[in-house]
């Protein structure tokens, strides 16, 4: 999954397989290249991810392990900040 940043020029989300989120920053010396930041929640694939419309630093993502996080990338020591999972009756 892969989402720019609507907000943000140069603000990338990438998210894989592995439950594993990127957040790609495009470098303040040459503007040439990325550095990344990783995420940590997703158990499995990252299926989906979606920045916020209206505020540049919130995005959200969902997985096939049954979740749905949303998070603050000002924050990242602890950007996740809300973890919904789905109950049976809800997919």
């Amino acid at each position: 999954a892969l989402a720019w940043n609507p907000k943000a020029e140069g603000l990338l989300a990438s998210g894989d397989s592995n439950g594993k989120i990127n957040i790609w920053q495009r470098s303040s010396e040459s503007g040439a290249g990325f550095t990344a930041t990783p995420l940590q929640g997703h158990e499995g694939s990252v299926e989906d991810l979606q920045w916020s419309p209206t505020q540049e630093n919130v995005l959200s993502s969902c997985s096939v392990d049954g979740t749905i996080r949303m998070w603050d990338v000002r924050d990242l020591k602890s950007p996740e900040k809300l973890k919904w999972t789905a109950d049976a009756v809800d997919i």
